[in-house]
């Protein structure tokens, strides 16, 4: 459990990047609609560490920026707000879908 509690969930943009085939840079393999940098102009790390980006920043503090009944949730110190209950949303965002309208919305249980 202390392990789970340290990883908070998922990491991307953290502890995992990802350079897709003409060298743009998404926080993982999944973020192919957002790009932080290029490594043909920048280094990949200081394109992942830019926290000047502010999804990026956010990322980077996702729990801090945890809304709705996330941040109520008793679970939250270890999924930091990533794990996928109810709609996929980036723990930034209390809008807009970040992941295809293809994506599934619920979990079976």
């Amino acid at each position: 459990m202390e392990l789970l509690k340290w990883n908070e969930g998922n990491n991307s943009g953290r502890g995992i990047g990802c350079v897709s085939w003409d060298g743009a840079v998404h926080a993982d393999q999944f973020w192919r609609h957002y790009s932080f940098g290029n490594v043909k102009r920048t280094a990949f790390l200081r394109d992942l560490m830019d926290t000047s980006n502010p999804l990026m920043g956010k990322l980077k503090e996702k729990k801090k920026h945890v809304k709705g009944r996330c941040a109520e949730c008793r679970w939250l110190d270890i999924c930091g707000g990533t794990s996928g209950c109810g709609p996929r949303r980036l723990p930034a965002m209390s809008g807009p879908r970040t992941r295809p309208a293809t994506s599934p919305t619920k979990r079976s249980r």
